[in-house]
């Protein structure tokens, strides 16, 4: 719409837990004067950024209509992240819109929260819309939402994170849900880093990567999988142990 209203995302240190604050009953605000399509613009592009350990249940909602409307939650991806490397935990709001005071910029952050706090109090200027883009990472709420998908569920995959060893070949083979678990380790190992490439195709034996395709099943396939079925195909029917054909 003409008068979308301007939300940005920054990469500079801000006071989060004040510009939530004020984010927080601006929302409420528009919900109680009725200006929907003016909020939910602005919740399609905002998030909260969580850091390790996650706190739960989310802080951050407001009211709508006699409900407390949640904001969407990403983990925290940044390498080498002091917060979650020590296990700090907490949240980030960088998000800068029709809400945020000028001083929600830290302009010194070497001098301390208690600084920055006493001078937000002082300050009654909304943030002005040049400063407010010229704060701007460039980067959009979709950007970070492919970014998190891909790479935090690809570390909690290759770290183990749900207890369970990845499936084997063989095991794959024989159990479905062994199967998927190895093609979606796949998919969120391309989509952690693509590099331009194309998404893959899942061998339809093993749910591993296939490369090759079966000419009669025109499925893809791995090049184990595929040298299993041409082998099982070329034995006598008197070697494979039943009187059905073989593939």
């Amino acid at each position: 719409m003409d008068d979308e209203p301007t939300v940005i995302h920054t990469n500079l240190p801000t006071l989060a837990p004040a510009n939530w604050l004020d984010f927080r009953a601006y929302m409420s605000d528009l919900a109680r004067q009725g200006r929907q399509d003016e909020l939910w613009s602005i919740w399609s592009r905002v998030a909260e950024i969580t850091h390790l350990p996650a706190p739960s249940p989310s802080i951050t909602d407001f009211d709508f209509l006699g409900f407390k409307v949640p904001v969407r939650r990403i983990v925290c991806t940044q390498a080498g992240c002091d917060r979650c490397g020590r296990a700090r935990g907490g949240y980030q709001f960088p998000f800068l819109g029709p809400w945020s005071k000028s001083a929600a910029i830290v302009e010194e952050p070497e001098l301390g929260p208690a600084v920055a706090f006493a001078a937000y109090d002082r300050c009654h200027e909304v943030l002005a819309k040049d400063r407010m883009w010229d704060a701007s990472s460039g980067l959009e709420l979709q950007d970070m939402l492919t970014a998190t998908f891909g790479r935090v569920l690809y570390q909690a995959e290759i770290n183990d994170l749900h207890g369970a060893a990845h499936p084997s070949v063989d095991d794959a083979r024989a159990n479905e849900v062994h199967k998927a678990h190895r093609s979606m380790l796949l998919w969120l190992r391309w989509a952690a880093d693509p590099a331009g490439r194309s998404m893959p195709a899942v061998c339809v034996d093993c749910g591993g990567s296939g490369d090759f395709v079966h000419q009669i099943l025109q499925s893809a396939m791995c090049r184990d999988c595929l040298q299993a079925r041409v082998a099982m195909a070329s034995r006598p029917l008197s070697d494979s142990g039943s009187g059905r054909e073989s593939d």
